[in-house]
């Protein structure tokens, strides 16, 4: 057991079940199943793992609604009603999307690579001819890994309600105000490590200016000194005093093992 599981064993009851992304994910979890490379995510383990999911399913949404939007305004073309120039149309019905700015381009659609966004975000016609039109209903084959193709800057998004805090070295470090836990996520999206807040024995614990605190927080994390990085969680009033003093105890007599922030 590392520090980081020790944290996460003793982290008190927080509101990550009754949040809005977790009401988010059970009301649509079930579009998951459309995409069988997706089944895995139908039954996450972590609130990351959920926050993970509700990117792809917000994904899926913004696909479905961005077809439907495209296909009503050519069929308007077509009847010969009045309209909106095609990119005034979208963008005014697009303007609550959630999306990704990537190398300048919004990215509404991120298990598609950024150069089928293009069809998603501004080449909306594209949609209508061959072999585009495929991507309507067939579009697996299109797939790419959102997490690994477009890194860490995917959570640092309207995909997310996670709080980006600072980025160092490729890694992103973030908070989750629903799981009350630190993320730091390379730049394969995936985590390096997950920092688990308020323990048991922080009998009121204070959320007021939780901004400045985790930085303090992710420039210890980042500086690789395991030191000050137990000193900034106890002095930032993130963790007890007791809790750290327990984990060192535990491993002075060799009941935990050092990991590699424990040097």
């Amino acid at each position: 057991m590392n520090i980081y599981d020790f944290l996460h064993s003793h982290q008190r009851k927080t509101p990550f079940e009754a949040s809005p992304e977790m009401a988010y994910f059970r009301r649509n979890a079930h579009l998951l199943s459309n995409v069988e490379a997706w089944e895995p995510w139908i039954n996450p383990r972590t609130p990351f793992d959920v926050v993970r999911a509700n990117i792809l399913i917000r994904s899926l949404v913004n696909k479905q609604e961005i077809e439907k939007l495209y296909f009503a305004y050519e069929r308007k073309m077509k009847e010969g009603e009045d309209a909106l120039p095609l990119s005034e149309y979208m963008d005014s019905r697009m303007s609550d999307f959630p999306y990704l700015l990537f190398r300048g381009e919004k990215v509404y659609v991120p298990f598609f690579p950024s150069s089928l966004n293009l069809l998603y975000g501004r080449r909306y016609e594209k949609l209508s001819v061959a072999p585009y039109r495929r991507l309507i209903k067939n579009f697996e084959a299109a797939l790419v890994d959102p997490f690994d193709y477009y890194g860490n800057a995917l959570f640092d998004s309207y995909f997310t309600r996670l709080v980006p805090i600072e980025r160092s070295k490729g890694v992103l470090f973030a908070y989750d105000y629903d799981a009350e836990n630190c993320y730091a996520i390379n730049d394969q999206g995936r985590l390096d490590a997950t920092i688990s807040l308020f323990d048991g024995y922080l009998l009121s614990p204070s959320k007021a200016h939780m901004a400045e605190r985790l930085l303090r927080l992710a420039e210890a994390y980042f500086g690789e000194d395991s030191g000050r990085f137990y000193s900034t969680l106890v002095s930032e009033k993130l963790v007890s005093g007791r809790l750290i003093q327990e984990y060192l105890s535990l491993r002075e007599v060799g009941r935990i093992k050092e990991d590699r922030r424990d040097g």
